[in-house]
Parts: C-alpha cells; sequence; structure tokens
C-alpha cells in the first residue's frame, strides 16, 4: 500500500502544481521576416531573418504573465552549381512565469532533421 500511494503522488505531481492540471495561455505577438533566399525549399544563396515576440499576460486571457522570444537567422552561400554552404542560427527564450507546457523543446516537426 505505501508503493501505491507513493506512485499517486508523483502521478498528481503536475496537479499540485501551481498551474493545476490546465493551463491556457493568450497573449499578443509580432512576427518580422526578412527573406532573400533564392528558392525556399532549397536555397542556393541569401538569407532568412525571423524574430517572433509574444507577450502572455491576464489581460489577453492569460492565466501566466511571460515573454517568448524566438529568432533564426540562417545563410546561403553557393559555391560553385553543386555546392551550398549553409548555416542556421536557432535561439528560444523565455521569461517570466512560464507554464510547463510552454518550456521550450528540443526538436519538433519544424527543427531537427533526422531519426529521433
Amino acid at each position: 500500500m505505501q508503493a501505491s500511494a507513493l506512485e499517486d503522488d508523483e502521478a498528481n505531481a503536475i496537479h499540485d502544481t501551481a498551474d493545476g492540471a490546465a493551463v491556457f495561455s493568450s497573449g499578443a505577438s509580432v512576427h518580422l521576416l526578412n527573406d532573400t533566399r533564392d528558392f525556399a525549399p532549397n536555397p542556393s544563396r541569401g538569407h532568412v531573418l525571423s524574430v517572433d515576440y509574444a507577450a502572455y499576460r491576464p489581460a489577453f486571457g492569460s492565466d501566466n504573465t511571460f515573454d517568448v522570444l524566438t529568432t533564426r537567422f540562417g545563410g546561403y552561400l553557393g559555391l560553385d552549381p553543386k555546392t551550398t554552404l549553409a548555416f542556421d542560427l536557432y535561439g528560444d527564450f523565455r521569461a517570466g512565469a512560464v507554464p510547463w507546457n510552454e518550456l521550450s523543446a528540443l526538436g519538433g516537426d519544424q527543427r531537427m532533421r533526422g531519426y529521433y
């Protein structure tokens, strides 16, 4: 019986946080984009700069007050007709009372191509 009670306590760990079992996040955001790539799906020259900022506030209906800044800079340089030098810098920054389900994650459907 003792082990079962401990397992129940661990299973309810999220329920016992300040946010509880569910959190609602709502805010306002701004998206800035500068894209000079020659062909977005497979570029050989140009760059892409993306900056996204979101402010989650109770005034917008959010349960928590926090900010999210996501940046990306990708550069592409064609060395010859079959070779392209490319790089990608990505940053995801969050500050304030960020709920557990809004924390940064590694990878996803838009990042970290390959096998998990």
